[in-house]
């Protein structure tokens, strides 16, 4: 189940979010829910229900451009949890706060936040098999909640709330129309290929930093 933050620091949950305006798309709820989404329902962990419209469509959004990061780059990214999993349950805070400084130092970007609620979301599936008291789903989830917006929530509020990661759908919807009538049965594909090879030029480079970044937390901690 989601971790009853309710009960420990209020800038984690809850107290944060009385605070945002009721318009705008809660942060827990993008939080609670894309986490919930990435680490599956075998592990119990709850989404939130939305309070109206628009943060339905908004989570939709953010799930779907979720799994076609995930669906591109599984290999990579689920070889890097692998290797991290042998990090110190402990050390969780300190591996997220190392990732998002390499992830992040030349600046935020929607699909860097894309990857790296993805990387968050696999190391959460890969600790999860060795921890018989199923905690390290709750205390991950702890961390990167505290993390998000400690570090990442001005950006996000800068750039039109969460609901800002609609402009990658928007780039998508802005791509000339295509032929209905054309005989070529791949032009749909096609024109989502080109939306999405924007977004992939951005996301690969967000893998190969997060795998490079792997290598010498394993050395260290092996």
């Amino acid at each position: 189940m989601a971790p009853n933050l309710l009960l420990k620091a209020g800038f984690v949950r809850g107290d944060y979010d009385s605070k945002e305006e009721v318009t705008k798309c809660r942060t827990d709820f993008i939080l609670q829910n894309c986490y919930s989404h990435l680490v599956g329902n075998g592990n119990d962990f709850q989404p939130m229900s939305a309070r109206n419209s628009k943060e339905e469509r908004v989570l939709m959004i953010f799930k779907t451009v979720i799994d076609e990061f995930r669906d591109s780059y599984a290999n990579p990214i689920q070889e890097m949890a692998r290797k991290m999993k042998h990090i110190s349950v402990d050390l969780l805070p300190e591996l997220l706060r190392s990732v998002s400084a390499e992830l992040f130092c030349e600046g935020v970007t929607w699909s860097k936040v894309i990857g790296f609620f993805v990387f968050v979301g696999e190391l959460a599936i890969h600790y999860a098999p060795n921890d018989e008291s199923s905690d390290v789903i709750n205390k991950l989830y702890e961390s990167f909640c505290r993390h998000v917006k400690e570090n990442l929530i001005s950006w996000v509020e800068e750039h039109g709330g969460w609901e800002g990661v609609e402009s990658l759908a928007k780039k998508r919807d802005s791509t000339p129309k295509i032929d209905t009538t054309s005989s070529d049965l791949n032009t749909t594909k096609s024109f989502n290929q080109g939306w999405y090879k924007n977004f992939a030029t951005g996301a690969f480079r967000v893998v190969g930093t997060l795998v490079q970044l792997a290598s010498p937390h394993v050395q260290s901690y092996a």
